[in-house]
């Protein structure tokens, strides 16, 4: 075991740590509980604008913006499903066949043009991983590797539920110590978390065993 003096965390950075709780709380919440569809999921965004200005606020931004991308996709391919109606997929692959044994390249470039705009569509459409509660996930939650054996290297290996409840139950109002430094301007929220998992509420000396302090050099 290694000894590590202690430091009281400043107000600037309880401050920080108070939003950090907000935004995990909020993010939880919204995913254990409510995410339904789109208007629950434009809720969650307007209730995350306050954090957008935070650093470790990056990796949910990312999240967001690739969910938004894949939703605006389904939205497109929804309305492409909705009015190609079976008759006439038919009349297309009719009027492809007829142009192939025709020679006719210019038509046949056409038909080729309609299926690739509703083919592609119909296959996300019903491909399950391409549906809204698989789209929208938690960008905070990182689920626990079962059978994993060995010390692994990354400063949180898992995040869940539970351990999101411990992060933002901590009591900031009254003194909490840290013996690592607070990472400031870092834009992976885990750097964050792995600073709270480790506050304590004495100034005592820290103990630190060689897993944690591999940790500690690698923050």
């Amino acid at each position: 075991m290694i000894e590590f003096e202690v430091t009281q965390i400043s107000d600037s950075v309880v401050k920080e740590l108070t939003d950090f709780q907000k935004m995990i709380h909020i993010l939880f919440d919204a995913h254990e509980n409510k995410m339904a569809d789109t208007r629950d999921y434009k809720a969650l965004k307007n209730q995350l604008r306050p954090f957008m200005n935070y650093s470790w606020y990056k990796l949910v931004a990312d999240v967001i913006a690739r969910q938004n991308e894949k939703l605006v996709q389904l939205t497109q391919d929804k309305r492409i499903t909705k009015k190609t109606t079976i008759d006439h997929i038919t009349q297309v692959n009719q009027a492809a066949i007829k142009s192939f044994r025709a020679g006719d390249t210019q038509s046949i470039k056409k038909a080729g043009a309609l299926l690739a705009q509703y083919v592609p569509a119909f296959q996300r459409v019903t491909n399950r991983n391409f549906q809204f509660d698989s789209i929208v996930r938690n960008p905070a939650k990182k689920g626990a590797v079962w059978g994993g054996g060995g010390f692994s290297t990354e400063l949180v290996s898992s995040f869940t539920k539970d351990q999101a409840e411990k992060v933002t139950n901590i009591d900031l109002n009254s003194p909490q110590y840290s013996y690592i430094e607070y990472p400031h301007g870092t834009t992976d929220l885990y750097d964050v978390i792995y600073f709270m998992q480790n506050l304590q509420t004495t100034d005592d000396a820290a103990e630190v065993d060689g897993k944690k302090a591999l940790r500690y050099m690698q923050l």
